[in-house]
Order: C-alpha cells, then sequence, then structure tokens
C-alpha cells in the first residue's frame, strides 16, 4: 500500500458521497453534464472528460454504477470527475478524514487478504 493506492480510495470513498447527493438531487446530473461541456469546449480536454461526456448521456443508475466501479474505468472516471468539483470534499479536515479512513480500509484489506492466504 503506497499514498496513490490511499488516494484512489479516497476518491472512490469521496465519489460514494457524491452518488448518494446525486441521488437526492438529480440536477446535478445536468450541472455535470455542462461542466464536461465546457471543458471539452477549452484545448487539452482529457481522455477522462471525453468519456464522462459519453457515460453522462446514459441512465443515472448506470453511470452511478460506472464511477463507482473499482476497475480502470472507474479510476479514470474520478480522476477527472465533474462531481469532484461540483460537490466536492472543501473542508481539510474532511478530506484528512477520508484519507484517513481510505488508509484503514486498504490496510484492513491487506490484513483480511493475508490470513486468508495463510
Amino acid at each position: 500500500m503506497n499514498a496513490h493506492d490511499i488516494a484512489e480510495h479516497a476518491r472512490l470513498l469521496s465519489h460514494r458521497r457524491y452518488a448518494l447527493v446525486v441521488d437526492a438531487d438529480a440536477d446535478l446530473i445536468d450541472e455535470a453534464r455542462i461542466a464536461i461541456e465546457e471543458a471539452l469546449t477549452k484545448d487539452g480536454a482529457t481522455t477522462g472528460q471525453q468519456l464522462w461526456q459519453l457515460i453522462l448521456r446514459r441512465p443515472w443508475a448506470e453511470v452511478r454504477k460506472r464511477m463507482l466501479d473499482d476497475g480502470p474505468e472507474g479510476r479514470l472516471l474520478r480522476s477527472n470527475s465533474p462531481f469532484s468539483t461540483l460537490i466536492g470534499v472543501r473542508d481539510p479536515e474532511e478530506r484528512t478524514r477520508l484519507w484517513q479512513q481510505a488508509k484503514r480500509e486498504l490496510s484492513d484489506l491487506k490484513i483480511s487478504s493475508e490470513r486468508s492466504a495463510a
């Protein structure tokens, strides 16, 4: 486990929170579409932003599932997420708590897998 792994897991944890916020306020999906379209009109749009443009055309349930997926696509989406900007975790103390939670969860997973292997 390294800092990159912890950061990836912290992004997953934050996106789980964002998903709950969007569940309660579907207007955020339209705001995310607008944010992505604006990003794409600027030079240097990322591959992740291009993927978001396609995915945000789908029903929210599919968008939600794909952004929370722990595979490469989910990681790419979370690293370029319009929800990070729209909703975000602004409080530095809350970001620290998310980082600590991510580190704890990854550590627990490592211990669990080591016990299973033994």
